[in-house]
């Protein structure tokens, strides 16, 4: 499974050195917060399959971790 991230941030900052880790039946992404970080920013997670499919994996995210639950093996990639 190849690790592919890209990062599109609409009306927030970028966040910084975004990582994911494939793992069993999961994709961990974590980031740093763009500075200054005494704001939290909230980010919506988008998945792509290697179809091309767009499925929202998750709203609001405030930290600056998320692990996706995935299933089979197919190359995603996050917005």
């Amino acid at each position: 499974m190849a690790d592919q991230v890209g990062v599109l941030a609409t009306g927030v900052p970028t966040p910084l050195n975004v990582v994911a880790t494939g793992g069993p039946e999961q994709i961990s992404l974590t980031w740093n917060a763009p500075l200054p970080n005494t704001v939290t920013y909230t980010y919506n997670i988008v998945r792509i399959d290697s179809n091309g499919n767009r499925t929202t994996a998750a709203t609001g995210i405030s930290g600056t971790t998320y692990t996706d639950p995935v299933v089979g093996l197919v190359t995603y990639t996050y917005e």
